[in-house]
């Protein structure tokens, strides 16, 4: 039994001298603090955009902000805010920052957070949208007791997964990945762009703890456990053997492709569309058939 079971979870390998180059890339920008810089601004408008694509979106949905008293303070709602991009805005707490400036909030995962949200929003679109829009809901209607901020959370799960790679250690001090033993340096390791492979293993463990959060009806005060039963999870799942790809540990996982999601959502919506000009084919020619019989 026992032996059965080393097979299957396997202590692995330290990384090899390619794999440390790579993961000396992603300790960087860990723990590169954002100030922000050029490239950082950069990052925060592309983050702002994929949000809020024009600036007639932003302005609805900063109209639905103060609509819903989303803004911190008294004080706050007294000032005139722009649709446009801007380093302080109520648009960023929409987005589940939790603060009108990003910048504060950002510092907790360094400009590697950064990369994962905005990797996030543009590449699962409608999952990100979906997340957001549905935690910011219930944070309403629970009066903030319910839900999550995503943007905030996207952070947090961003150290998360650092330390599961041993990027960096408990409370922020240096990790040990040089000398650490993992099955999955392959998976992480994979592909050129380091903090591009980081950020797709962010998504999945964004998206299981979403899955986990909701399941269980968590409340803000209940993030951090959900944190820690997720990592233990994902740990269990990359020690495993034989996973050679994201969508393997999704399946481990249980977790639903949102590619697959998006693309049967879009098969629904023709569906749907095809049986509405069918609907409306059939009564035209109804009508037709009752104004031949009256005559």
């Amino acid at each position: 039994m026992f032996s059965a079971l080393s097979s299957y979870f396997s202590p692995g390998r330290c990384p090899d001298s390619r794999e440390l180059n790579q993961l000396f890339v992603l300790e960087q920008q860990c723990r590169k603090n954002v100030i922000p810089s050029q490239d950082q601004l950069l990052l925060l408008q592309q983050l702002w955009h994929a949000f809020y694509p024009s600036q007639a979106d932003a302005q609805r949905c900063l109209n639905e902000s103060f609509a819903h008293a989303e803004q911190a303070t008294s004080s706050e709602a007294s000032q005139t805010y722009s649709a446009d991009f801007s380093l302080r805005s109520p648009l960023w707490k929409r987005m589940g920052f939790q603060r009108e400036d990003p910048v504060s909030d950002v510092r907790g995962g360094g400009e590697l957070s950064l990369h994962c949200l905005l990797f996030f929003s543009t590449r699962y679109t409608e999952l990100c949208q979906s997340m957001c829009d549905h935690q910011r809901c219930v944070r309403r209607t629970s009066g903030m007791e319910k839900g999550y901020p995503w943007a905030a959370a996207g952070i947090n799960v961003t150290r998360m997964v650092a330390e599961c790679f041993n990027l960096m250690g408990p409370m922020g001090s240096k990790g040990k990945y040089a000398t650490s033993a993992r099955q999955c340096w392959d998976l992480l390791c994979q592909e050129a762009d380091i903090v591009q492979s980081f950020a797709e293993l962010f998504c999945v463990a964004f998206q299981l703890v979403d899955q986990h959060f909701n399941a269980i009806g968590a409340g803000y005060m209940q993030f951090n456990q959900v944190l820690v039963h997720c990592k233990e999870k994902l740990m269990a799942a990359l020690a495993q053997r034989g996973l050679k790809s994201l969508q393997d540990l999704r399946c481990v996982l249980r977790l639903p492709d949102p590619d697959q999601d998006a693309h049967n959502k879009v098969e629904e919506r023709i569906q749907s569309s095809r049986r509405h000009k069918h609907g409306n084919e059939q009564r035209a020619t109804d009508a037709v058939l009752l104004n031949q019989q009256a005559c």
